[in-house]
């Protein structure tokens, strides 16, 4: 889970050890820790550790201490977020090697302090799409190297959704991160079984491009709302609807049926946990699945409760139809969904390289 703050001492409060503590007993293992800092506009070259909005460092020691006295491995993950309301995505410096310059500094901060602290995994961005293409490979180069000079675990980059097969640093990192905020579907309250069928030609793209990449693929963030469509546009976190709980808890029950198995997938880390035990609950319409029914489905899956076979898998997850030979031994062929209906939900969703792909799969 992201477990999140925006107040600098929140994560040392004690509704904040109850929730941490709570997550537990649902059968968590890992919890990634966010710390945000701040430019003032998307072109601005300072970054900054906002006194009020960005935890302060006693409180990241707390929830870290806290987190692994539960048990729970950590990883601390950094976000960059323009005050002008700008989506990090879209920052672009006006002094490219500036503001490189800068964000080096803090990230050798927070990679100072989570080495102290035992830290399992840090991720060293997160959806810095304007910023992680071929023409900024230098700059991600000799970060990573000043890193790896003091941080002796892996390393992770968290890729937007649209963004992971364009970032250029790879290769010098130990797991590929995705934001998995894929689109799936235009229904109301998608059912488990439409959601997997929509799963089938993501899973397709990132399996194919995952064994040219050769790294583990974890989703550094994946969410969903507790509103009306919720799988049409989860990274939305804008749109108005009306309260659906199921519509988040199939979601979730199904980015876990249709990854519960993927050798190359390493896990997951859902979008949001909160500090507040009581948040979410009826009626609250944002991503967190506290108190709704999407928390059960979590505990199935995580505590074990739910934890389907390979022979389930063969008869509830549709896989793709282009599997390689090895897929085929894992039964990663699909014969529950007809061609007609894979072709609609490729019309509707994906991009063109995308269907020149899926449209060679083969029909089981």
């Amino acid at each position: 889970m992201n477990y999140t703050a925006w107040a600098a001492e929140e994560y040392a409060t004690p509704a904040s050890d109850a929730s941490l503590s709570f997550l537990k007993t649902i059968g968590a293992n890992w919890v990634a820790i966010l710390v945000t800092e701040y430019m003032d506009t998307k072109s601005a070259t300072e970054i900054y550790a906002d006194k009020v909005l960005t935890p302060s460092e006693s409180s990241l020691i707390h929830v870290v201490q806290m987190a692994h006295s539960q048990g729970l491995n950590v990883m601390l993950k950094l976000h960059v977020d323009p005050k002008d309301g700008t989506w990090r995505g879209e920052i672009f410096p006006a002094n490219i090697e500036a503001w490189f310059e800068n964000y080096q500094g803090r990230v050798l901060h927070y990679i100072k302090l989570a080495e102290s602290l035992g830290v399992e995994l840090f991720c060293l961005g997160t959806e810095l799409r304007s910023l992680s293409g071929k023409a900024f490979r230098e700059y991600w180069e000799r970060l990573i190297s000043a890193v790896r000079e003091i941080f002796t675990g892996p390393l992770v980059y968290a890729a937007n959704w649209d963004e992971f097969q364009t970032v250029s640093f790879w290769d010098l990192l130990d797991y590929v991160g995705i934001d998995a905020y894929f689109p799936l579907s235009y229904t109301k309250t998608p059912s488990v079984e439409e959601l997997l069928l929509a799963w089938v030609p993501w899973i397709s793209l990132i399996e194919t491009w995952q064994g040219e990449v050769g790294k583990p693929v974890i989703f550094a963030e994946v969410g969903y709302r507790s509103i009306d469509y919720a799988a049409r546009e989860p990274w939305n976190w804008t749109i108005e609807g009306s309260y659906n709980p199921q519509a988040q808890a199939n979601c979730y029950d199904a980015v876990f049926r249709a990854f519960w198995r993927r050798p190359w997938f390493a896990g997951l880390f859902f979008w949001n946990w909160q500090t507040n035990p009581a948040a979410g609950g009826s009626g609250d319409l944002g991503y967190t699945p506290q108190n709704k029914p999407a928390q059960e489905i979590l505990r199935k899956f995580f505590g074990g409760e739910e934890n389907p076979s390979s022979e389930n898998l063969k008869k509830v997850t549709p896989c793709f139809w282009g599997a390689s030979e090895e897929g085929k031994k894992r039964g990663e062929f699909c014969p529950v969904y007809e061609r007609r209906e894979v072709v609609h939900w490729e019309q509707s969703f994906l991009g063109k390289a995308a269907q020149s792909e899926f449209q060679n799969a083969k029909e089981v």
